[in-house]
Formats: C-alpha cells, sequence, structure tokens
C-alpha cells in the first residue's frame, strides 16, 4: 500500500512575470504535474489605475504591472519544499517590493483526473 502524503495548494503571486518561464520550468523538474496561470492585478493598482505616487515609487523601472499567479496542486512536503526553494532561488528576494507573494495551505478533499482514488 502507498503510503499517503498530504497534499497542499501552492500559490505563487509574481509580480515580476519575467520570472514565469524559469518557475514554470522548476516546477516541471521537481515532478509538479501542472500549474494553472492566471493574468492578475494588485489592489491598489486596480483601485488607482497606477495613478497613484504611492504606487509609481515602488515600481522599478520596467517592472509590469500586471502579475500572473500560478496555482498548483503539490503532493507532499518533500516536494512543496523543493517547489518553495525553487521559487525563493529565481526570485532571489521576496523582501523587494513589487516581487511577489508565495503560500501554500492543505487539502483536505480533492478530486480530478490526477488524483481520483482507485
Amino acid at each position: 500500500m502507498e503510503e499517503w502524503k498530504q497534499i497542499y495548494a501552492l500559490f505563487v503571486v509574481l509580480n515580476r512575470t519575467e520570472f514565469l518561464p524559469d518557475i514554470l520550468t522548476a516546477f516541471k523538474d521537481i515532478g509538479i504535474k501542472g500549474a494553472t496561470i492566471l493574468d492578475s492585478e494588485g489592489m491598489e493598482h486596480y483601485i488607482f489605475g497606477g495613478d497613484s505616487m504611492f504606487g509609481e515609487l515602488d515600481w522599478e523601472e520596467g517592472a509590469r504591472r500586471r502579475s500572473k499567479t500560478i496555482f498548483s496542486i503539490v503532493e507532499g512536503d518533500d516536494i512543496l519544499k523543493e517547489a518553495s526553494e525553487a521559487v525563493s532561488r529565481i526570485l532571489s528576494d521576496f523582501s523587494k517590493p513589487n516581487t511577489g507573494i508565495m503560500f501554500a495551505f492543505p487539502i483536505s478533499t480533492i478530486r480530478g483526473e490526477l488524483f481520483n482514488p482507485d
């Protein structure tokens, strides 16, 4: 009988969209079978339309105003750790403004093509 592994939903809100191909390649190399990528937009940009002085000061030259949100189902603590470390390595520093945010939470129930019980 196969050992049960915790399943997680991993989210990466990526403001530095030029790193999207690198992150997806890293996920594939780690063994993550798929991810969904959505166009997204931050609240401040939506509310102020990019016209707020505060928002303008935070944007580095060449940074895009639109984000990508990647979410994926990750099976096991080891894969989650590898994925988290890969994203952190690729982005180098989440503390810099307009880099993004990453978080995960456990999933208690899931059904779908990859996760149907036998």
